[in-house]
């Protein structure tokens, strides 16, 4: 991203609520991104900002740039030991991460450190060290855990899905909160066999969210696929909020992604285990006959 196309989004960031700066890759790793941070801090000052990162750029001087402006953090690990940690991250040194973390942890405040919490995207080589990731959790001072299924874009990768292991994922997940009430560490899943369908029309995110990305095309949310209501950049963001095409969808979610959203299909439906993109290929169309039909 240009760092002067941040520049025209100037009245988005200084009226947001959250401002989120992930993507689809690190955040930290963004050359520019103590320039970013800084040029937000001075038009939002308030506790705004989200992060999900994988933790391998933390440091106690991040804590102290951070200090006072997080709304929310996530750190991404994904694995509980060292070897599965080595194995699904790319170029993974589990030990070294652990160590950013640590010492990002210690630069923040008491206040601070309650806006952070451990995330695990769980497929179905690594879902088993779901009860050592809440002790991983306490170990490291941070008091909030979270478990995503992975969310598969690929054909070669459907195995991987949960889909394929249902009933030991909810044993494992009532194992890790019980862990979590013992050590006092809130833990955030969901569950097979328990759920069902929500109205599309609930979603509020028409309402409260945009997803830009770096080229300035915008999205009404991560979920949303290749799906956008225009381009902020070319335009404006005000352009765009206040579009046809934002307007259409506020009256009605009628988006093709809207339909099977993973956020209001239940944990056992087929789609919410795959990305927006890929249930528009032709790969996808092919596996959700195999799944429907077994």
């Amino acid at each position: 991203m240009e760092l002067e196309n941040l520049h025209k989004l100037e009245k988005a960031i200084r009226f947001a609520q959250i401002i989120d700066l992930t993507g689809w890759g690190e955040p930290f790793i963004y050359p520019k991104f103590e320039d970013v941070l800084n040029y937000i801090f001075s038009i939002n000052t308030g506790e705004v900002l989200q992060i999900t990162t994988n933790g391998t750029k933390l440091s106690d001087r991040y804590a102290k740039l951070l200090s006072g402006h997080l709304k929310n953090m996530v750190i991404s690990l994904n694995a509980a030991c060292e070897a599965t940690y080595n194995r699904d991250m790319v170029h993974g040194d589990f030990k070294h991460t652990i160590t950013a973390v640590r010492s990002f942890l210690s630069g923040l405040n008491e206040n601070d450190r309650t806006k952070i919490s451990l995330y695990f995207v769980a497929h179905a080589d690594n879902f088993r060290e779901l009860p050592d990731f809440v002790a991983l959790a306490h170990d490291l001072g941070i008091i909030k855990v979270s478990f995503g299924n992975y969310m598969i874009s690929t054909r070669e990768h459907v195995r991987y899905s949960l889909l394929n292991v249902k009933e030991e994922w909810n044993e494992l997940i009532d194992r890790a909160i019980d862990i979590g009430k013992d050590l006092g560490v809130s833990v955030l899943a969901r569950k097979f066999f328990q759920e069902q369908e929500r109205p599309r029309e609930q979603c509020e995110s028409p309402f409260e969210e945009v997803f830009i990305l770096p080229n300035g095309d915008v999205g009404p949310c991560c979920f949303s696929g290749n799906h956008f209501m225009g381009n902020a950049y070319k335009t404006s963001f005000e352009d765009v909020w206040f579009g046809t095409e934002y307007r259409r969808l506020r009256e009605k979610r009628s988006l093709p992604a809207c339909r099977t959203c993973n956020q209001f299909m239940p944990f056992d439906s087929f789609y919410t285990h795959f990305t927006g993109d890929f249930r528009v290929s032709k790969d996808f169309k092919e596996i959700e006959k195999l799944f429907t039909l077994s």
